[in-house]
């Protein structure tokens, strides 16, 4: 599988014959009877596995016909509860961290599959990207003062607008709509 944006839930049955990649980017994520997510952004492959392993390598596409060849280095083996940011670029050889997730962490994680998100304590940063992955309405903070507030609730995912409202009145904060969305 290709994913060349966006963030995908993926179960797959175990089969050694026949392993299954999911390429995003730079990065292959190679599973054999496992539960993962990858999500491809514009600066990061994020991978999260809930059951199973996966193996994670840098690949780079040749200029001339697109086809992905593998970076000579040792695959990152991520096992359950674990998670990994691969830099989007080829170029950037960073030590990869993985890290392990909680359980809550990797409930909220997967919240994009429901028509609700749960925040608990999750600063405004993080609550804003979330709602931007599932809606056209992108929200944005404007003063980065807000980046260290915190929320706590649920929400539904397709009402940005109705977050919005209550970020208004509730942490008397002031919203300006832009553009024609």
């Amino acid at each position: 599988v290709r994913l060349l944006r966006g963030e995908a839930l993926f179960a797959v049955t175990k089969d050694a014959a026949r392993p299954f990649v999911v390429t995003a980017g730079a990065v292959e994520v190679r599973a054999v009877g496992t539960v993962f997510t990858v999500r491809h952004e514009s600066k990061h492959v994020n991978v999260l596995v809930m059951e199973g392993r996966v193996a994670i390598e840098r690949v780079e596409a040749a200029a001339s016909t697109g086809a992905a060849f593998r970076v000579k280095a040792e695959p990152v083996y991520l096992e359950v509860g674990r998670q990994v940011v691969v830099p989007a670029d080829p170029v950037e050889a960073v030590p990869l961290e993985i890290k392990t997730v909680s359980a809550d962490e990797l409930a909220a994680a997967l919240t994009w599959r429901d028509k609700r998100i749960e925040f608990n304590e999750t600063r405004f940063p993080e609550a804003v990207t979330l709602f931007n992955r599932q809606n056209r309405v992108q929200l944005s903070l404007a003063d980065q003062a807000l980046a260290g507030r915190m929320i706590t609730g649920i929400f539904w995912a397709d009402d940005p607008e109705g977050f919005v409202r209550l970020i208004e009145t509730g942490f008397n904060i002031k919203s300006e709509r832009s553009g024609n969305v």
